[in-house]
């Protein structure tokens, strides 16, 4: 493709509970009506429990009882339709015969609903592994198994139970378990600063492009302690996820989510790492979950967290990690940090560009990462994106259809960042007020979106005089081209700096 250069001096939605008491007396059924299917999110036992907001929380989650016991709490969560829905509990003994039947109605406005029965157990209750098999509007809807023993259950018994955890445990447990990460460049300069998780005592998990462009990462611990690595055993630009190896160390870990549970509607927490050191629990809700062609699965969240958060492990109300917090669309795309670049202070207070979180299922397991390869490795692969430097002196950076001239002076015509094959052409549309002189050689570079070099306009000599309004255009031709329909990304180098990024969509 053929490039000219021209320049002129010029929701969370409540969760339905309902709650049964039971002691062991068998009951007849209710009618059941059927209806679309529900989904076991979850079930929890214990002997107490309690509301926490709009979910049912169990205090002691085990599954193994003993004579201590005087009650057994049992919780099940579901996804399904909005709407009433006609619930039942049915208890087993070991031998498997029912020996009781609970039936209660739900009432819900969201897709999230749960039920939660007390049995009351008796001086001998039969020993052995019993079963609470659940239905839903007369289908089955889960089945929980619990132990009742004649010894006491060991201390520490949990079980297959998780427990619901309040505002303040979250923050305990997430602050501890994220850490900073600062991405440097080889003058030592730090980049990006964002954040990120152990997934064991050597694996750290970040966003792609909090690294994307450096030469070596710095991981300060919540307790102060630092780490360094420039070592990659596993990522994926595009999901935009990457795996670390550091030297070995006892972080503080949070739990993944296995199987993955979440759902639309979900809250949602993660820590938020400051500059001065102070750390602040942010609350979101999960509002959606879309595919974004090569760029995969996300999670869309209500909030737009800080470009110091990317990163993070995004938990649920267990504790538990469910994403990885950023997990920009279009890499190179966080044009703000190229601001924040030039003014450190800006690293704290910009925004990601979108609100996006990361499933971890998409995540390797420790035991599945590959061979280490160092940064500069990846970087003469051509998997970094160079780090974008910004320049005080642009005015606005742009895409046209087309230019004009008014008074002799180019002015962009149609500006959008989507194009088809029935345009002419793409405009870059640069303009500049120069706080000082500047001299350099000027490059426009084209990528596809798998940061791919497509085309480069010849070096030019590029000149900017101080206080003078200069405007700097690039035309791509594109009714001969052979570009295939996706996203592209334009960038402006001077000398060895890029200075300005744009990207846009073409389509057929």
């Amino acid at each position: 493709m053929a490039l000219s250069l021209i320049a002129a001096a010029l929701l969370i939605p409540h969760l339905a509970l309902a709650s049964s008491a039971v002691a062991i007396a068998p009951r007849a059924p209710a009618p059941t009506v059927a209806r679309d299917t529900v989904r076991l999110i979850r079930s929890t036992s214990g002997t107490k429990g309690r509301v926490v907001g709009s979910r049912y929380a169990i205090d002691d989650p085990r599954t193994t009882f003993g004579p201590e016991d005087r009650q057994i709490v049992v919780y099940f969560e579901w996804e399904g339709a909005l709407g009433a829905h006609q619930c039942q509990a049915s208890w087993k003994d070991p031998s498997g015969k029912v020996v009781l039947v609970s039936p209660l109605e739900v009432r819900t406005q969201g897709r999230r609903f749960g039920a939660y029965w007390t049995l009351t157990l008796p001086e001998s209750p039969a020993l052995g592994l019993w079963a609470v098999v659940a239905e839903v509007d007369g289908q089955s809807a889960g089945t929980h198994a619990i132990q009742i023993q004649s010894t006491a259950a060991p201390a520490g018994v949990q079980g297959v139970s998780s427990r619901l955890l309040d505002s303040a445990e979250i923050y305990k447990r997430a602050s501890a378990a994220t850490a900073v990460v600062e991405s440097v460049l080889p003058s030592g300069e730090v980049l990006r600063r964002g954040s990120g998780f152990f997934l064991d005592e050597r694996l750290f998990v970040t966003a792609f492009h909090v690294v994307d462009g450096a030469s070596g990462a710095r991981i300060t611990l919540a307790d102060g302690r630092v780490l360094t690595t420039d070592l990659v055993v596993a990522r994926d630009p595009r999901q935009d996820w990457i795996v670390l190896q550091t030297p070995a160390t006892d972080a503080p870990r949070l739990p993944v989510e296995q199987p993955q549970r979440w759902a639309v509607g979900d809250h949602t927490s993660y820590v938020e790492s400051h500059r001065d050191g102070s750390r602040i629990l942010a609350e979101d809700s999960i509002v959606g979950t879309n595919a974004y062609g090569k760029a995969g699965r996300r999670m869309n969240l209500r909030g737009l967290p800080r470009l110091s958060a990317a990163g993070a492990p995004l938990v649920n109300d267990y504790g538990e990690i469910i994403g990885v917090l950023g997990g920009t669309v279009r890499r190179g795309a966080v044009l703000a940090e190229g601001r924040a670049f030039a003014d450190r202070g800006l690293l704290d207070d910009l925004s990601l560009p979108e609100a996006l979180a990361v499933p971890v299922a998409l995540i390797p397991s420790p035991a599945s990462v590959g061979t280490p390869v160092h940064f500069a490795d990846l970087a003469a692969q051509g998997e970094f994106v160079p780090a974008l430097r910004w320049s005080p002196s642009i005015v606005s950076a742009t895409l046209a259809h087309g230019l004009e001239k008014k008074n002799g002076v180019p002015m962009a015509m149609d500006q959008r960042p989507v194009f088809g094959r029935q345009d002419r052409e793409v405009v870059v549309f640069i303009t500049w007020q120069p706080k000082e002189d500047v001299t350099g050689t000027s490059t426009f570079r084209l990528y596809d979106e798998d940061n791919r070099l497509l085309a480069a306009t010849q070096p030019a000599e590029f000149r900017l005089k101080h206080g003078v309004y200069t405007v700097s255009t690039c035309r791509m031709p594109l009714a001969s081209s052979t570009l295939a329909a996706g996203d592209y990304r334009v960038d402006l180098q001077i000398d060895r700096d890029v200075v300005a990024r744009l990207f846009f969509r073409f389509g057929e």
